[in-house]
């Protein structure tokens, strides 16, 4: 109880300032700040200059901000088992850079209030599937979740045109709760704090950044119909299982309903800004740890309290090159590793494994580029790859696929007050391969597994529509805007089943979201 009320105090004082902070970013009328918000190219430039001290020193704009509230419906069967048929969020959302003297200040707010239907194999918090320990179960249910996620930056002048010192800092806090048997109560919490040095020469300015936090998440399950209560196989969709892995899972045993997970996260980033005449660069290289220790909140000691540790080492590369807003280039690279450590001891009969079961593989490489010409038109083509390896080495479960997806876009600009831009592709599977023990073979196995194989084995056919338009004439010197954004994937070709009973994906899956904005 005493840590709640610390959680709760924690973000209640940095909600505050920080949406303080965010609001003052927002205070002073620039006659640019809404053509950021307007032009790809800017919009793409902003968001990665306000990920570190040398990119927020580097901004050519002294004050900007918006603030907004979204509206985002997603409905269809064309998706992964484990995530819900249908989702529909609201929110509100501000953020700004200001410059006062030798500081400039960056803050962003965001709140969100979601719901979601139908979703099964999966009693998270916040959802993440690629990591091996949480509660799951086959009952699909209806979930609401609110999420605040509050971030800044400020960077202080420490010698003009040279040195450079200041810090970021994460704060998200998330709950979600849902209403059908069995009914888990999830609370997230971090805190990531990011102190950056840089310096510049002549156009040059390269910053090095360390990376430090810590989180925590506490997963209640309850049940209202006490027939449930006991955890029993006689209602084989209302049971709890508590997930180890892909395929590996044990009961929740009725005197341990609760779940705790402690975090840590350590890194470290380089980052280099380019101003030239022409071409402006902005590149990072970054490493981030992740280390989630798993256990009950009635154990007594730290050696206790684990039933599990998860360490996930992501790597990113992140170049980009614009040549004003006519040419545009991008490229983003990542690699990601997990691996467990499993301790957990169920009964006498489960003996701890005190072994690696769990092992997950994930890379990804994004090539953009973008061309804006004469009256307005504009065109672009990204090209992405991702391969993902999973392997559950208890009960022999693996899933690996390969897919690559082109896509081309055009671009339409009118003037200062409209942009439209149409996309399209496809995502092509490279390589699909699925491997589970007839022995081994769980209702988890069906459902998720094999239902994941068929999606990513198949071929999808991809279409977006983003538009956006600013007034500045309804609320004088407060330009501001709607957007629409429009997302729409069909399915094209899917694999040869190899198995019967596994549940059919949809025919397609629908985005859309519409936004109002007001720029200051």
């Amino acid at each position: 109880m005493k840590m709640t009320r610390h959680f709760f105090n924690i973000k209640i004082m940095l909600a505050g300032s920080l949406l303080i902070l965010s609001a003052t970013a927002t205070a002073q009328v620039q006659t640019v700040s809404d053509s950021i918000w307007l032009f790809r190219p800017a919009q793409a430039d902003y968001w990665q200059t306000v990920g570190s001290v040398t990119g927020l020193v580097s901004y050519p704009v002294s004050n900007t901000g918006m603030f907004s509230l979204a509206g985002h419906l997603e409905d269809g069967g064309l998706r992964q088992a484990q995530v819900p048929q249908q989702h529909r969020d609201v929110t509100f959302s501000t953020t700004g850079i200001r410059t006062l003297q030798r500081f400039r200040v960056y803050g962003k707010f965001t709140y969100q209030r979601s719901s979601q239907d139908s979703l099964s194999w999966s009693l998270m918090g916040m959802p993440d599937h690629t990591r091996p320990f949480y509660y799951a179960a086959g009952k699909a249910g209806s979930f609401e979740r609110q999420l605040y996620d509050i971030s800044g930056r400020v960077a202080y002048t420490l010698k003009e045109n040279r040195l450079f010192v200041g810090s970021g800092v994460e704060y998200l806090y998330n709950t979600a709760h849902r209403s059908e048997d069995p009914r888990p109560s999830v609370k997230n919490f971090s805190l990531v704090l990011k102190p950056e040095l840089s310096w510049q020469k002549g156009r040059h300015v390269a910053g090095i950044m360390a990376q430090w936090g810590y989180g925590y998440e506490s997963n209640s399950i309850k049940y209202i119909n006490s027939r449930y209560q006991n955890n029993y196989d006689s209602y084989p969709e209302r049971r709890t299982w508590l997930m180890m892995g892909m395929g590996y899972m044990q009961p929740r045993a009725s005197n341990s309903q609760q779940m705790d997970v402690r975090v840590r996260i350590l890194g470290g980033a380089l980052h280099h800004v380019y101003n030239g005449v022409d071409w402006q660069w902005k590149n990072s290289l970054a490493w981030e740890r992740r280390k989630d220790k798993y256990g009950s909140p009635s154990s007594t000691s730290v050696r206790d309290l684990e039933w599990a540790a998860y360490t996930l080492d992501n790597y990113r590369l992140n170049i980009s090159a614009a040549k004003g807003l006519q040419h545009t280039v991008r490229l983003e690279a990542m690699h990601s590793t997990g691996n467990d450590f499993n301790v957990f001891t169920g009964s006498p009969l489960l003996p701890a494994l005190n072994a690696q079961n769990y092992r997950y593989r994930f890379s990804s490489v994004l090539l953009d580029y973008g061309k804006t010409g004469i009256k307005g038109i504009g065109w672009g083509t990204t090209l992405q790859w991702q391969q993902s390896d999973r392997k559950d080495f208890v009960t022999a479960h693996s899933l690996r696929y390969t897919h690559l997806t082109p896509m081309i876009f055009g671009e339409l600009y009118g003037g200062k007050s409209f942009y439209l831009q149409l996309k399209g592709g496809v995502r092509w599977p490279m390589s699909t391969s699925v491997n589970i023990l007839p022995t081994q073979r769980t209702a988890f196995s069906t459902e998720v597994v094999y239902r994941d194989y068929y999606y990513w084995s198949s071929t999808t056919g991809i279409l977006q529509l983003n538009a956006n338009y600013i007034n500045r004439k309804i609320i004088a010197k407060m330009p501001a805007g709607v957007g629409l954004k429009i997302a729409y994937d069909r399915l094209l070709q899917e694999a040869e089943r190899m198995v019967t009973d596994v549940p059919e994906i949809g025919p397609y899956r629908i985005q859309g979201e519409l936004s109002f904005s007001f720029y200051l």
